[in-house]
C-alpha cells in the first residue's frame, strides 16, 4: 500500500503544481504538465498490483459485476410503476444480494486455496529435491559399503589372507560375484 499512497501523493502533488502555475501564470500551456502525473500513478499501482498482489483482479471483476447487477436491478425499483413490478423486482434484488455476496466470498476462497496449493507445490518440490539428495547420498554410501566389502572378499579369493578352509572356498566367489553385480546394477 506504501506504493499506491506515493503514487496517489505524487498524482495530487503534480496536479496541484499544475493548477498552482495555471492561476499564477494565466498561461494554458502548463496545464498541460499535470497530466504527467496520471502515468505515474498508473505505474506506481501496476508495481504494487504485480510485486506485492494488491488488489486481486478476479476479485475486483467478481465485485464490480455484482454492484452493476444490484445497481440495474436496484433502479428498477425507481422506474417500474405496478406494486407486482416493485415486489418481483424487489424479490430479484434481495436474490442478487444474497448470491452476489456468496459469489464474491467464494472468488476470494478460490484465490487463497490457489495461494495455498501454490505455496504447498513449491514446499513439494523443495522436499523432492531433498529427498534425491539424501537417494542419491544414501547410495553412494551403500556403494561404498558393498565396495569395500567386495575387496574383501576379492582378497579371500586370491588368498591373500592365507588359505581357506574347504568350506569356505565356494562361498567367496559367489560373495564377490553378488557383490559386484549389485555394484553394477545401482
Amino acid at each position: 500500500m506504501l506504493f499506491v499512497g506515493i503514487g496517489v501523493v505524487l498524482l495530487l502533488l503534480v496536479f496541484s503544481l499544475g493548477n498552482i502555475t495555471l492561476v499564477f501564470s494565466l498561461d494554458p500551456a502548463w496545464e498541460q504538465y499535470k497530466l504527467f502525473g496520471m502515468p505515474i500513478f498508473v505505474a506506481f499501482i501496476a508495481y504494487s498490483i504485480v510485486k506485492f498482489r494488491t488488489f486481486n483482479a478476479k476479485v475486483m471483476a467478481a465485485q464490480a459485476l455484482v454492484l452493476t447487477l444490484w445497481l440495474l436491478i436496484g433502479s428498477l425499483l425507481f422506474v417500474v410503476q405496478s406494486n407486482l413490478s416493485r415486489i418481483v423486482a424487489s424479490v430479484t434484488l434481495a436474490l442478487v444480494v444474497i448470491f452476489g455476496v456468496m459469489l464474491v466470498r467464494s472468488v476470494k476462497r478460490e484465490i487463497e486455496q490457489r495461494e495455498h496449493i501454490e505455496k504447498l507445490a513449491g514446499e513439494l518440490a523443495e522436499t523432492n529435491d531433498r529427498q534425491e539428495t539424501l537417494i542419491h547420498f544414501i547410495g553412494h554410501e551403500v556403494k561404498g559399503f558393498l565396495t569395500k566389502d567386495a575387496g574383501v572378499f576379492a582378497s579371500l579369493s586370491e588368498g591373500d589372507f592365507g588359505q581357506l578352509s574347504e568350506q569356505m572356498k565356494p562361498f567367496s566367489p559367489r560373495s564377490l560375484k553378488a557383490i559386484s553385480a549389485s555394484c553394477r546394477s545401482r
